[in-house]
């Protein structure tokens, strides 16, 4: 998850921090998320999606049963993204250990260094080029905001 210092990265962390909110609201299931980062592989993104908790991958910007994995694919493009993945295809092992074991990649996507206006149109390239290349990986384009990001998303089908 991104926007926490430190971000989680690791599947422990990500217990550790379930259990936290789960002692504070027994009552709400959490989704938790891991933060796309360097130190993912495909072994850490089969230990989540066994750990029942962890939903998803999430990308820090600019560029299943769930697992999410945040991704945000430029730097400095949203809150605590200065780590932002810039080079999508270092991770592409890990996204097919996301579509093998059904997990969710969180995008933030818009693409860094122009305007706010145009950063989300910027990305959808870096969209298609991912869908193509793991077309049953699950992907949630985060807070999309322009036409040009929601003809994407149809145009890309069931699974963004």
């Amino acid at each position: 998850m991104p926007n926490l210092q430190p971000p989680i990265t690791q599947v422990a962390q990500a217990l550790a921090y379930h259990q936290k909110l789960s002692e504070i609201a027994p009552k709400v299931k959490f989704l938790m998320a891991l933060f796309l980062h360097p130190s993912l592989n495909a072994g850490l993104i089969a230990e989540a999606a066994r750990s029942g908790v962890i939903y998803g991958v999430d990308d820090p910007n600019p560029l299943p049963r769930s697992c999410s994995l945040t991704m945000s694919t430029g730097q400095d493009v949203t809150t605590n993204s200065q780590d932002g993945v810039l080079d999508i295809e270092q991770y592409y092992p890990v996204f097919e250990a996301m579509q093998a074991n059904n997990l969710v990649l969180n995008l933030h996507g818009e693409s860094p260094g122009i305007s706010v206006l145009e950063a989300e149109a910027a990305f959808m390239p870096t969209l298609f080029k991912l869908h193509d290349q793991f077309p049953r990986l699950r992907i949630v384009l985060e807070h999309v905001s322009t036409q040009k990001g929601v003809d994407a998303v149809w145009r890309c089908g069931e699974t963004v």
